[in-house]
């Protein structure tokens, strides 16, 4: 009578001699039943949808109103900001696909949903996937597992400005970026 911890594997046998139907003549089971399953905190398994195909290569998202699970790197976290509300998820290096079209990293606004998470934590986040002031996240959270994983990196993006044309930054929505060249805020109202 313990908990299970992560890892942990188990064999559940049905014995045939202490199963029986109850059709008036008691007959037991032809032979025992077993079956085995490890304990895991549902990370890794399963399908999951990746970053790059939730933001795919356009200014919306190809599967708004589609629920999806994303598991990834947790590189900012505003859960407690009030205005913000959330964290950012970003692919490992790894896991990233070489379309330079679609963006990696993505926004979960889980409103308050419960459980804390920190930079750097790896974690499965279920929910519906939408659309918010042009920028796509994932909304109506159900689930936020924290995963344990081996340490990985979302290395940051270097980007240069100026775009080649406005819509190029979609390209990076939601990823963490670096800027290498000085920079100027000349009015900052809006920024």
């Amino acid at each position: 009578h313990t908990d299970f911890a992560n890892g942990d594997s188990c064999l559940v046998t049905i014995l045939a001699s202490q199963v029986t139907d109850q059709d008036g003549t008691p007959n037991n089971m032809d032979q025992d039943y077993s079956w085995a399953f490890e304990v895991t905190n549902g990370c890794f398994v399963g399908s999951t949808t990746p970053i790059h195909d939730i933001q795919g290569s356009g200014l919306v998202s190809p599967i708004v109103g589609q629920s999806v699970i994303a598991e990834a790197l947790v590189v900012a976290d505003y859960q407690s900001v009030y205005s913000i509300r959330g964290f950012f998820i970003e692919e490992p290096d790894g896991e990233q696909d070489a379309n330079p079209a679609t963006s990696e990293g993505v926004f979960i606004y889980d409103n308050n949903f419960g459980v804390e998470v920190a930079v750097g934590d790896y974690v499965r986040v279920a929910g519906t996937v939408g659309e918010y002031q042009e920028q796509t996240q994932l909304t109506t959270i159900t689930a936020v597992t924290l995963c344990e994983n081996d340490p990985v990196d979302a290395t940051p993006v270097t980007v240069t400005l100026p775009f080649s044309v406005t819509t190029f930054p979609e390209r990076f929505e939601g990823m963490s970026v670096t800027l290498p060249q000085t920079m100027t805020v000349s009015e900052n109202y809006n920024l």
